[in-house]
């Protein structure tokens, strides 16, 4: 294996871990609705259940009868849609979190080939390493440099997962099972079998993007002069396809296309334009590509292939490392830069003392949002000066002025706390459908804001979201009872994501001084055990809390950074909310 694949790996092993945590909560909150929506059967199934025991009903009656109360009516087909709504949301997120990690491949894989080729052929190119950053730019430019973003198609989603949950549930009714059983199974196979095509997805996507980089990094060498080629070669064993087994050793000029009409293994360009194809063309082009896990090893003239050493380890004397650390300043393309002076206090809060701050973290400086007449505006601003992607926003489910908004908060929070995106802590914006209780909510494992579909079609969504915030205000469960709360609220999460998810030696003086800060202030309040009800005992919590920030605050830290950040960017912050973002502002 060599350092390319196996940094990929890790990469891979990354979004497989990410994968699992949004399947394994999408598992759980399935078979919730499920046993809510068979409770109403189980006390009638109970006793038909008795009936077989005592030989009053056959074995073969009993079944039929489930069938017919189980698979019949509008209410199991209203589960079904329900359920895979719910599917469909989480193959959303788990697509945008597999496409969020293709630039980091394709740098790895263009890094890789060109330390292979420099050291192979003893010169020096004058080459800067890639980094995701530099790639996503470049990707503004040229949309095909990597693979095609896929997407998940919303009928051939449910139809396919609606099929699934029927043919489960009939296996569970054949076989006797439980009403508790029965839900546990449907969760449980259904969540698996879409957390296995997520996957599937990963690899056969980071394969593509790996070798991309290697084929784009063996083109430009190729410009400069240096005699060079590429050769297929396959992975032998039992899951390989014969007719990559056959290509094996195959070489070819750069530009040149391999046998099966690829130019490297898993090149999914031709798919982008996959409408102007021949359905016997498509076909050959999934044959060729999913699943495989073949490589391209680039040829100096005068190198023969063994002598390449396909391993972490040196090439000509000169390890990987080494060279890397002789390009060490990543290959960053400049920002754009303001037509006018930026605003330096662009936040309410940066008027009321946020320069106050001995902070050694710089603001992205943007200046002041300007509000977009339309969606397809917003949408560009948020993608090409905030790095955000808009996954499936559109007329339907988005409005101006909500939209808007968020565009606005996301600016002030960049201005304060820093470009977010380049954090890797905000990727993208996602409209939820179907049943959402929230207004918006934040992903960590997918580094993306969520909003309900009902939230944001308004078109006056301030005062709806206004009503909401003013009574958890008022309750004391918030602590601001400002429209933008909630938006700051989940903002607030991904700061702290920036903090905790770091390992350096600061982030990890600055968790353990906000734990400490948050553990202060819960013992001021005399909080033992955080709970959610309306007891006495609790309401006087409640009551206190609201002195020092909010009840929902004293939760647990990461509600306590969100709720400090939230009240800090809404203007006039208390001590504790004041505490929190120093030391998160903190050098």
């Amino acid at each position: 294996m060599d350092s390319a694949t196996y940094e990929t790996e890790q990469l891979i092993a990354k979004m497989e871990y990410r994968l699992n945590r949004e399947y394994s909560q999408a598992e759980k909150e399935i078979e919730e609705k499920l046993n809510k929506h068979f409770e109403r059967y189980k006390e009638k199934d109970e006793r038909q259940r008795q009936k077989v025991e005592r030989g009053q009903l056959s074995e073969k009656d009993y079944q039929e009868w489930r069938k017919s109360q189980l698979l019949a009516g509008k209410r199991w087909e209203n589960q079904k849609a329900v359920i895979s709504q719910d599917l469909y949301n989480v193959n959303r997120i788990a697509t945008s979190i597999v496409n969020g990690y293709m630039p980091e491949v394709y740098a790895i894989g263009h890094n890789f080939a060109t330390y292979q080729m420099e050291t192979a052929a003893g010169i020096d190119t004058g080459y800067t390493l890639y980094n995701r950053e530099a790639v996503e730019k470049m990707l503004r430019e040229n949309k095909a440099l990597l693979p095609p973003p896929r997407d998940i198609n919303k009928f051939k989603d449910g139809l396919w997962n609606r099929s699934m949950l029927q043919s489960v549930m009939i296996q569970g009714i054949l076989q006797g099972e439980s009403m508790t059983v029965l839900a546990k199974r449907l969760a449980k196979k259904t969540g698996d079998s879409n957390k296995k095509s997520a996957m599937r997805n990963a690899r056969t996507m980071s394969a593509s993007a790996l070798n991309g980089g290697r084929y784009d990094a063996a083109k430009r060498l190729k410009g400069m002069g240096v005699d060079v080629k590429l050769q297929w070669r396959a992975t032998f064993d039992t899951r390989t396809r014969d007719t990559h087994r056959q290509m094996d050793g195959e070489v070819r000029e750069v530009g040149e296309e391999f046998s099966n009409g690829l130019l490297f293994p898993v090149d999914m360009e031709k798919f982008s334009h996959g409408g102007l194809m021949k359905v016997s063309e498509f076909n050959h082009l999934c044959r060729e590509t999913y699943n495989c896990r073949c490589a391209i090893r680039s040829l100096v003239k005068g190198l023969e292939p063994q002598a390449i050493k396909y391993r972490v380890g040196e090439v000509k004397g000169l390890s990987y490392e080494e060279w890397k650390k002789g390009r060490n300043k990543p290959r960053m393309m400049p920002k754009a830069q303001p037509k006018h002076k930026p605003a330096v206090k662009a936040t309410t809060q940066a008027k009321q003392g946020a320069e106050k701050l001995t902070s050694k973290i710089q603001g992205a400086n943007l200046p002041k949002y300007t509000p977009k007449n339309t969606l397809s505006e917003i949408r560009d601003y948020l993608q090409n000066t905030l790095g955000i992607g808009t996954l499936n926003m559109n007329d339907t489910n988005t409005s101006t002025v909500a939209l808007n908004i968020v565009a606005d908060e996301i600016t002030k929070f960049y201005n304060v706390f820093g470009n977010l995106h380049d954090k890797g802590v905000l990727n993208d914006i996602f409209i939820r459908e179907g049943r959402v209780s929230y207004v918006a909510a934040y992903s960590p494992p997918a580094n993306m804001l969520l909003f309900r579909k009902k939230s944001m079609k308004l078109k006056n969504p301030l005062k709806s979201w206004g009503k909401e915030a003013a009574e958890q205000h008022g309750y004391g469960f918030w602590s601001n009872g400002a429209p933008e709360q909630t938006i700051r609220h989940e903002l607030g999460h991904s700061i702290h994501k920036s903090i905790y998810d770091s390992l350096d030696s600061i982030n990890l003086q600055k968790t353990k001084d906000i734990e400490d800060l948050w553990q202060d202030t819960v013992n001021k309040v005399g909080i033992t055990k955080w709970v959610n009800n309306d007891k006495p005992e609790t309401m006087a919590l409640l009551k206190k809390s609201s002195q020092y920030l909010s009840y929902y605050g004293l939760k647990d830290s990461h509600e306590f950074v969100a709720e400090c950040v939230a009240e800090y960017m809404g203007g006039n912050p208390r001590e504790v909310a004041k505490k929190c973002v120093e030391i998160i502002l903190r050098g």
